[in-house]
């Protein structure tokens, strides 16, 4: 099973990744030499610095994401070992939508003007988890150890949707707008023991 890093528990060490689209940082080191260590990396996608260059070639749409994961692991003796860790990760997909139309003889009878509409939408849709657990690793000897974790996991999913109709009509404005939010989460606690 794939497990995070438990960070070198002899050396501090770092890296950092700068690029035009996304940048990471990881950084592990002793908290008490030989007993004591910890592990902390991060990355962000951060697309949302393209924005005027999307808008320019009409690209409604854009998406960005970050985490941070963070561990810190003691060795009590040479069979027992304590393990914290937690994650927090974000994703966030914007949709902006502009549309402008015209109705010729919007009213025939009163032989109207034409009706001009301007259409603003507004969507942001944001998701993400934090997760915290605590491990208790035990060997019972060279054959058989044991795992105890206790964990807590929070998902949570927003929707915000913003439209906006400005229309003009004989030469009076008039404003149409709805908003619509909705909120989604989980959250979730697990105990287990494997050996």
């Amino acid at each position: 099973r794939d497990r995070t890093n438990d960070g070198n528990s002899q050396e501090f060490h770092g890296l950092v990744s700068v690029g035009m689209l996304s940048d990471r940082v990881h950084l592990e080191g002793p908290i008490v030499k030989d007993k004591t260590s910890f592990s902390v990396s991060g990355r962000v996608l951060h697309s949302f610095l393209f924005t005027p260059i999307l808008q320019a070639f009409k690209v409604p749409a854009n998406y960005w994401f970050g985490d941070v994961n963070g561990k810190i692991s003691h060795k009590f003796n040479n069979g027992d070992r304590l393990i914290a860790s937690v994650y927090h990760g974000r994703d966030r997909f914007l949709v902006n939508y502009n549309n402008s139309y015209t109705i010729d003889g919007y009213d025939v009878a009163e032989n109207s003007a034409e009706a001009v509409h301007k259409e603003k939408t507004n969507v942001n849709l944001d998701w993400g988890n934090t997760v915290g657990a605590l491990r208790w690793n035990h060997a019972f000897g060279s054959k058989l150890f044991a795992n105890t974790t206790l964990a807590y996991n929070h998902y949570e999913m927003d929707v915000n949707m913003k439209y906006t109709n400005t229309y003009t009509q004989k030469g009076s404005e008039g404003l149409e707008k709805t908003t619509v939010t909705y909120d989604s989460g989980i959250n979730d606690i697990d105990f287990k023991v494997d050996f």
